[in-house]
Parts: structure tokens; sequence; C-alpha cells
């Protein structure tokens, strides 16, 4: 008795591996391209999320810079002598 080629075939197709060919390999190799490109996409976003968080965070805790002297105060000028640096205060009028 003959077997019906449609089973036959059947299969013979079940115990082949699967090899995809043409484009069935070049869209399964764009589509795990995709995917780590999206991975990487996403953990650079969570890192540069975390690292705002830090600096707000941080920028937040930081002390406040201390209250400057106020326009009645002596600004110093620095220069160089021969004997080395000299600071002498200004006066107001020169600002």
């Amino acid at each position: 008795m003959t077997q019906n080629p449609a089973v036959f075939s059947a299969a013979a197709e079940a115990e082949r591996p699967f090899r995809p060919t043409g484009l069935g390999l070049i869209g399964g190799l764009l589509g795990v391209l995709l995917a780590l490109i999206l991975t990487i996409a996403a953990v650079a976003a969570a890192v540069i999320g975390v690292l705002v968080a830090f600096a707000a965070l941080v920028t937040r805790l930081a002390p406040r810079k201390a209250r400057g002297a106020g326009p009645g105060a002596p600004l110093l000028e620095g220069r160089a002598t021969p004997d080395g640096w000299v600071a002498e205060p200004t006066s107001p009028s020169a600002r």
C-alpha cells in the first residue's frame, strides 16, 4: 500500500529543523537587532534618569551660599610685585 504523499511530506517537514532563508533570515536578524537597540536605549535612559535624579538631590541638599559682604564692603585687588603678590582694597567708586 502506498502512502499519501501529503502525509509523507508533512512527516519529513516535522523532522527537519527550521532554517530561515531569504527574507525570513533577514527579518529575524532585524528583529534581534531591533530588540538589542531598544534594550540598550532603555538601559541608557534609565542611567540618565538616575544621574539627573541624583544631581537634583545633591543640588537640593547642598548648603546655600553665604550672602556676600554687601555693596559697601571693600573689594580686594591683587597685583604682582617683585617681592610677591599683594592684595589691596579698592575704593567703591573704582567698581
